[in-house]
């Protein structure tokens, strides 16, 4: 998968765009990119317990939905991408994937991801970080890091 094993924590003084709209429990984290990627909802919100996982996060795999909104200055092809919850120790613990689509030049675009593939992360775990990533070309590349937290338990 992608590297994100080996990206840096989130820090208590985030930069200040892009913003989460107001999305509670959400901090922002490090991008990388020009494209600006925005975490603007969740079902469940950040801060929610979902039980009935069972012994590994993939029981909770499908569970969570969010929406992302992408803003390219460029515009150009989106290749794919991935959205990724990790637990306190940095193991992406939930992850959706991304398909192909074309972002038009400075026009938002609002994308849902379903988180519907789990890791053999242990149960009870507690979400710390997400981060998504968008592939393609230059002036569309780019990853963005949050601070969410989520319990996923037995």
């Amino acid at each position: 998968m992608c590297g994100c094993g080996g990206s840096p924590a989130v820090g208590p003084t985030p930069p200040p765009s892009p913003t989460p709209s107001g999305l509670p429990g959400v901090v922002i984290g490090a991008p990388t990119g020009v494209t600006q990627i925005t975490f603007t909802d969740a079902a469940p919100l950040p801060g929610a317990t979902l039980t009935g996982c069972g012994a590994t996060a993939a029981g909770c795999a499908g569970r969570i939905k969010v929406s992302l909104d992408l803003l390219s200055p460029t515009g150009g092809p989106v290749i794919g991408g991935l959205f990724f919850l990790h637990s306190s120790s940095m193991r992406a613990c939930l992850i959706g994937r991304i398909g192909a689509f074309d972002l038009a030049p400075g026009t938002r675009r609002r994308i849902e991801v379903v988180l519907d593939q789990g890791d053999a992360c242990g149960t009870p775990t507690d979400i710390r970080t997400a981060a998504a990533t968008i592939e393609g070309p230059n002036g569309i590349a780019a990853r963005q890091e949050w601070g969410v937290l989520y319990t996923l338990a037995r």
